[in-house]
């Protein structure tokens, strides 16, 4: 009877889990089997799999496609002693913390284990919480990996990528690749005179971040920008996706710029999908506020964005965006970093830049663990993530109207992240 009743969650919970993880995750065994396999694999424990820890969990067992590791990815907690690497989803950390939801310190595997933390939001949220010291006391040394779309992470979690961006118009009924001179003259086709700038928001002050971008947007639409403004923050929605699907076209493509204003200033890397996704992947140039300068140009194709931080005023970027809006030829060099994608890139199907965003993010996940199980699981101890994540940034901004607590202002982080990193590896 036990057997017939896990039979029964595994095939809920793979039905469940495929909508998320999608065909890049392989169909397990049977589960009579399943304890073997784990037991002789690299595995990577979901500690908290559910929005609400202390509740039961429906387990699940997933594969990493073998092009990645070929790990095994699974919220089934009897594995947590054993298990390669477990993963902690910080967002969930509060919740796990009120209902005693935690995994066990004292007994912990630290031979052949791994502890990775996943600051999954802007590092301009949840400070209060993350550096409460009763809180985290225990918690903040406990781990050994960091995984987060900070590039100095161990392993790196994107919100998009060029070549993915690319792919914007360059397939001719989703199979042939068009020639780019039909690209081009099929993006501008697009445009409209009546759409000039569009921006999907609906935090208006929730950060220190999201009260300043509506600032800089409302100082724009002072100085004439023509904006069509969607979501809570103009009280208008979208009816539909906004986005493009293959040959399926989004009302995003029709605009010439989109808002990409993040919700944090400064914070490392944080460059989320406002600018992959929702611009470029649109083909509308992003005109970006918040990610510092230095962070954007490192990832960014080249010319393929406009940084409010490099113009004296908004009005002085308003009547730039309405230059280009009259000038074709000057748009469209915004537009020119798409003919650097190769055709070769665009089909090749076994790169990891073809994954979804949390695909890629397992693949990196399951290759740095493999990599570290093959040598001999090294030694890694993050003396304090809360200053990797909240000191160790460029400037006040990011955790600006936050007053960081002593104890962090002052620990001894020395042997900070990234020399043990450059130590070990």
């Amino acid at each position: 009877m036990w057997m017939l009743k896990l039979l029964l969650l595994y095939s809920l919970s793979f039905a469940e889990a495929g909508n998320v993880l999608g065909r890049r995750y392989e169909k397990g065994p049977k589960v009579r089997k399943i304890r073997d396999v784990l037991d002789e694999s690299t595995t990577i424990l979901n500690f908290w799999s559910s929005s609400t820890p202390g509740s039961p969990r429906k387990p699940f067992y997933r594969q990493v496609r073998q092009s990645c590791g070929g790990c095994w990815y699974t919220n089934d907690r009897r594995i947590e002693k054993s298990a390669t690497a477990i993963l902690f989803d910080n967002t969930r950390f509060s919740i796990g913390n009120k209902h005693n939801d935690l995994p066990d310190f004292d007994a912990r595997n630290t031979d052949s284990q791994y502890w990775v933390i996943w600051p999954r939001e802007a590092a301009s949220k949840g400070i209060t919480k993350g550096t409460n010291y009763q809180d985290v006391k225990f918690w903040d040394p406990a781990f050994n990996l960091t995984l987060s779309y900070r590039l100095d992470s161990d392993i790196h979690r994107p919100f998009g990528n060029t070549i993915s961006s690319a792919k914007f118009l360059r397939f001719d009924h989703g199979r042939r690749i068009k020639p780019l001179d039909r690209v081009f003259s099929d993006l501008l086709a697009l445009k409209t005179a009546e759409k000039h700038t569009a921006w999907l928001v609906s935090n208006c002050d929730r950060t220190n971040g999201a009260s300043k971008r509506m600032e800089y947007a409302d100082q724009m639409m002072n100085a004439g920008l023509s904006l069509d403004g969607f979501g809570e923050c103009f009280n208008r929605t979208l009816t539909g996706s906004p986005w493009t699907h293959g040959s399926d076209i989004g009302p995003i493509a029709e605009y010439k710029f989109y808002l990409a204003f993040e919700n944090s200033v400064h914070c490392n890397d944080y460059i989320s999908e406002k600018f992959w996704r929702n611009a470029l992947a649109n083909g509308a140039v992003p005109i970006v506020f918040g990610p510092h300068r230095d962070d954007v140009a490192k990832i960014a194709p080249p010319k393929s964005y406009i940084h409010t931080e490099d113009f004296d005023s908004p009005a002085h970027l308003v009547d730039y965006l309405d230059y280009l809006d009259g000038n074709d030829t000057a748009y469209m060099e915004y537009h020119a970093w798409r003919a650097d994608v190769s055709p070769a890139k665009l089909q090749e199907k076994n790169s990891i830049d073809h994954l979804g965003n949390y695909d890629q993010m397992m693949c990196n996940l399951c290759k740095t663990i493999n990599e570290r199980k093959s040598a001999g699981f090294p030694k890694k101890t993050i003396p304090s993530v809360a200053h990797w994540w909240w000191m160790e940034v460029h400037d006040e901004k990011c955790t600006a109207d936050f007053e960081l607590p002593v104890w962090l202002r002052t620990i001894d982080n020395d042997t900070n992240h990234k020399s043990v990193r450059r130590h070990i590896l």
